[in-house]
């Protein structure tokens, strides 16, 4: 019995079992959180940006060791803000790294559709680039910010962008806003988290009426040719888990650079809260960028 992965999933059923009732998702609250995530990352000097309508904001140590930069798209099923546990995963990550890391505070549903959401980040990921034209771009999200992040990064290979991130991490990514994967039903009973239904609803909201299926919103379906070297970490009591599997699969026959590493019975975005298991992803993180 895995007695670290036993505690957090009974932990993560209080809080799943509130958060993914469908008045929530469908009525989310809105609150002010930029100064909410200073507060929280209080130690690295940071800059605000306003990008039609919303804020990105750059933190960096005062004297970054190498050009790496962080881009973080968090997680929420789209419909949900930045909270506490995505900051102190963030703050943990520049004082491993010493290094840069923006945070972008993304256009989210029911008030946006994915068409807002990508507007912005285009136009926010052209600001960093041409504010930080030496450094290194590494793309990284959790949950819905992990599929919207290798969404984007097969936008701009589609679109021949003349950057690219140069590795994508993701962090228990949602892939397939369709949710159609046969095995998903399988692990939905260890999932003390998410639901099917529940997130159908945000996708549903996100989407805008548009087909799921189109790559924007359900990068499974996307090309994984030439868009950089893929790391993804995952739990096994993980809806998400399958598509994870599948996507794995894709890569391996094309022949693209794509790590997974699983976590057995560990629950959904178990990397960013307090815990042991946490650390090594940390650990492993650190490791694929700094070797």
């Amino acid at each position: 019995m895995n007695i670290n992965a036993t505690i957090i999933n009974v932990i993560f059923r209080l809080l799943g079992s509130r958060r993914m009732r469908p008045s929530a998702i469908r009525n989310p609250s809105r609150t002010s959180t930029t100064h909410k995530m200073k507060r929280v990352l209080k130690n690295p000097p940071s800059k605000d940006v306003e990008i039609l309508g919303h804020t990105m904001v750059t933190f960096s140590t005062p004297e970054p060791a190498s050009n790496l930069h962080i881009i973080y798209l968090h997680g929420g099923a789209y419909v949900w803000q930045g909270e506490f546990f995505h900051w102190t995963f963030i703050k943990k990550l520049i004082a491993e790294l010493n290094c840069r890391a923006t945070y972008i505070d993304y256009p989210l549903a029911p008030e946006h559709t994915y068409i807002d959401t990508f507007e912005m980040l285009q136009s926010g990921f052209d600001h960093i680039t041409k504010s930080f034209p030496g450094d290194r771009f590494i793309l990284m999200g959790d949950s819905s910010g992990g599929g919207l992040a290798l969404a984007f990064a097969q936008k701009l290979k589609k679109e021949n962008h003349p950057v690219v991130p140069e590795k994508l991490i993701l962090l228990s990514p949602w892939l397939d806003l369709e949710l159609n994967n046969p095995r998903i039903k399988e692990v939905e009973q260890f999932d003390h988290i998410l639901t099917v239904g529940s997130l159908t609803i945000a996708g549903d909201l996100y989407a805008g009426g548009d087909d799921k299926s189109k790559f924007l919103l359900s990068p499974i379906n996307g090309s994984l040719t030439g868009i950089g070297e893929i790391l993804i970490f995952i739990g096994t009591h993980d809806i998400l888990w399958p598509d994870c599997r599948k996507l794995k699969n894709e890569a391996q026959e094309i022949g693209e650079s794509f790590s997974l590493i699983e976590y057995f019975e560990m629950p959904h975005t178990f990397m960013l809260f307090p815990i042991p298991t946490a650390k090594d992803v940390i650990y492993k993180i650190k490791k694929v960028l700094t070797e």
